[in-house]
């Protein structure tokens, strides 16, 4: 038995295919770009309000709560300590923001120094903490208006007292997506306490 070969006279794409190849391809690629934006806008959003919910619940703790901690990162032995604080701490690690608990080490901390991260077992994220997002920077307004962009290494410590009132870290916090700079969202913490987002 003969096997017949068809062969199809193969000429090429006509140049209306191309056109409409090129257009769909146009028409995803621009989807794509508009998806990842108002992606990167959500994430710069949660970071905001995990940053709030965060300091809502170092206030509630603080008020509530005396701290009992270690004493020193080798000992293990939790003691109560009447003069310290709940803290919670802001700060960046290459291009990622980071939130996790603090103890400040003195009822009215000013300092870095006045801070010890390691006193609290922090287990969430292999000890750093929860992560905002590495598409957000965080820019930092002090409660003179003095602005402090976040960068690698920095932090900002946020403490209050027992009646609520903020001790240190009060300010405003912007949270911005770093692919347009544009300004998401903002928490500020006002000396009274009071705790707004926008």
């Amino acid at each position: 038995m003969k096997k017949r070969r068809f062969i199809r006279d193969n000429k090429g794409m006509s140049l209306v295919e191309l056109i409409i190849v090129i257009a769909i391809i146009a028409v995803l690629t621009t989807v794509s770009m508009v998806t990842m934006t108002i992606m990167h806008g959500a994430k710069a959003k949660d970071a905001s309000m995990s940053f709030e919910s965060r300091i809502a619940e170092l206030q509630s703790k603080q008020r509530g709560q005396i701290v009992v901690c270690k004493t020193s990162e080798s000992d293990d032995t939790l003691i109560q300590q009447n003069d310290y604080r709940y803290a919670t701490k802001l700060y960046v690690i290459g291009e990622k923001a980071y939130v996790m608990d603090s103890i400040a080490i003195k009822n009215n901390p000013s300092a870095e120094a006045d801070y010890n991260d390691d006193l609290i077992d922090e287990k969430i994220n292999d000890g750093l903490g929860t992560c905002l997002s590495q598409y957000v920077e965080v820019i930092y307004y002090d409660a003179d208006g003095n602005k402090k962009e976040l960068k690698n290494g920095d932090c900002v410590y946020v403490c209050f007292d027992k009646s609520g009132g903020c001790i240190s870290g009060d300010g405003r916090y912007d949270f911005i997506k770093k692919s347009s700079g544009n300004v998401i969202s903002s928490v500020t913490i006002n000396k009274n306490g009071s705790i707004q987002m926008k």
